[in-house]
């Protein structure tokens, strides 16, 4: 459990244990792809939930955040970060990545993957997040995204 403030009072971080846990970072992810960005439903929810660790940020026992995170062999990918426009700019989507960081450390995952929207790529390179160079491969492409890496321990150099 990771809690920051946000509007005086702390934001949690906690993983989607329950049905009615996913539900809320379905809820949240629906509010944001479906509402905002007119993502297509196939596009939004497209076979994976299952598998995956869904982590919800709430305020006051309310869904605000959420992102999804699938494993891999030697990676992990966090995608789906949807935070509810009244709460953006609050670090509430940094929290939820940073908890990404933090499970996939704890799972000795080395890498984590993102597939980022263009206009977003500032936002995620603020938080140390880069582009893979062409050395980069096997990872397929992402339609209109673009991908997005960063080590889970920082490096010494």
């Amino acid at each position: 459990m990771t809690a920051r403030p946000a509007f005086g009072r702390p934001v949690v971080v906690l993983p989607a244990m329950r049905m009615e846990d996913a539900l809320q970072a379905f809820a949240i992810r629906a509010a944001c792809f479906f509402g905002e960005l007119a993502v297509p439903f196939h596009e939004e929810f497209d076979g994976h939930d299952d598998g995956a660790t869904h982590l919800i940020a709430c305020l006051d026992d309310e869904p605000i955040g959420a992102v999804r995170m699938r494993w891999f062999k030697s990676f992990a990918m966090t995608e789906r970060l949807a935070v509810l426009k009244h709460f953006r700019g609050r670090r509430v989507g940094q929290q939820l990545l940073e908890h990404c960081r933090e499970l996939a450390q704890r799972h000795g995952c080395p890498l984590l993957y993102a597939a980022v929207l263009p206009a977003d790529i500032g936002y995620w390179e603020n938080l140390g997040w880069r582009r893979p160079g062409d050395a980069v491969r096997g990872l397929p492409a992402r339609g209109r995204t673009v991908t997005m890496i960063k080590p889970v321990v920082a490096s010494t150099n």
